[in-house]
């Protein structure tokens, strides 16, 4: 870690400014990062000084952590002074020369929203001009968001890809907009049906299907299943190996869902207008921190039909409520809620 680390910082930032080049010469470039001095790899390097102090801090290396903890601080400092437009609320890029390039790439949004780089509330800015930007109707009816809008067309630009647009709905979770994003995953998950291989391709067409280009390619597969645990069903390490956060993002029309994840699986219910049902069964005694996303007054929280304290904590769009639950026992939670969304 320390030589990845020391081998950025040497290559990507040489001005030692906390800025961090997107070079052209590697895979999936072609005119996206207009850089050299861009959100994205700043986004990503920030994430990784943050992950390299906690590493060091548990390795007991406080002076360690402390340097990386700052170089973190530089580069959020200097992303949000240089490279974060307000007036559009959008990142973006500076070019060799200077020039301020406003219209980014949907992974100079998601990762900083993704790795908690960006507040929740530039997070929703961003992510709301993105879908203003590359969102469209096809021809066929199907609703698709492309990478961005560089010209002249290059050949993984003018396409839907569905691991960039996967990831893309992971970072709308975040922020209250998983509503908005969720079409694309229907294409996404869709596409596999409407094509003649296993499996996804590198792209979406306009008809929704998807490509016979390196079918079951990982650039689509992977993505595409973390957003389905980790976004849509909201089950992800909550930072210690004891603990796991549970927060659904399912969309307000579904009455109902299941998933299982390892030693982990959940039911989902609308059993009325006011009430949400949300069963857990979970072998190991580990802490859950189950959330829930409204937008209306919550009256009562009950475990096992018993009343429990829970807190909510306001969020971009939305509100949260949140309880913390000790595993290894069968949990039938329920959600009462009134009046109409805000």
């Amino acid at each position: 870690v320390r030589d990845a680390i020391y081998g950025e910082m040497t290559a990507r930032d040489p001005d030692h400014d906390g800025l961090y080049h997107g070079f052209y010469e590697f895979w999936d470039c072609d005119h996206e990062q207009r850089g050299p001095k861009t959100a994205g790899e700043t986004s990503w390097m920030i994430s990784a000084f943050r992950g390299a102090a906690k590493m060091a801090e548990a390795l007991g290396l406080r002076d360690e952590a402390k340097v990386y903890r700052s170089e973190a601080e530089k580069s959020l400092n200097a992303l949000n002074k240089q490279l974060w437009y307000p007036k559009i609320g959008q990142p973006g890029a500076r070019t060799a020369d200077d020039q301020r390039y406003e219209r980014a790439s949907v992974h100079e949004v998601f990762i900083g929203a993704q790795r908690g780089v960006f507040t929740e509330k530039q997070s929703a800015q961003a992510l709301l001009r993105l879908r203003y930007l590359y969102s469209r109707t096809s021809s066929y009816g199907v609703p698709m968001m492309f990478k961005n809008d560089v010209w002249p067309i290059v050949w993984s630009q003018h396409y839907m890809p569905p691991g960039d647009i996967s990831l893309t709905y992971m970072a709308a979770t975040k922020c209250g907009l998983a509503d908005e994003y969720f079409p694309y995953l229907q294409v996404i998950a869709a596409s596999v049906l409407k094509s003649n291989h296993a499996g996804l391709g590198l792209a979406i067409g306009q008809d929704g299907s998807t490509d016979s280009i390196e079918p079951g390619n990982y650039d689509g597969q992977g993505p595409f299943a973390w957003a389905i645990a980790e976004g849509l069903f909201g089950v992800a390490p909550d930072g210690d190996s004891d603990h796991v956060r549970i927060a659904p993002n399912i969309p307000d029309s579904w009455r109902e869902a299941s998933a299982s994840f390892g030693d982990i699986s959940m039911a989902i219910e609308r059993a009325s207008a006011n009430t949400v049902r949300l069963r857990i069964r979970d072998g190991r005694r580990r802490v859950l921190r189950v959330q829930w996303p409204t937008r209306r007054p919550v009256t009562s929280v009950r475990v096992n039909g018993k009343p429990v304290r829970y807190t909510i904590k306001p969020a971009v769009n939305r509100a949260i409520v949140e309880l913390s639950l000790r595993a290894g026992r069968p949990l039938d939670i329920e959600f009462e809620f009134r009046g109409k969304p805000l």
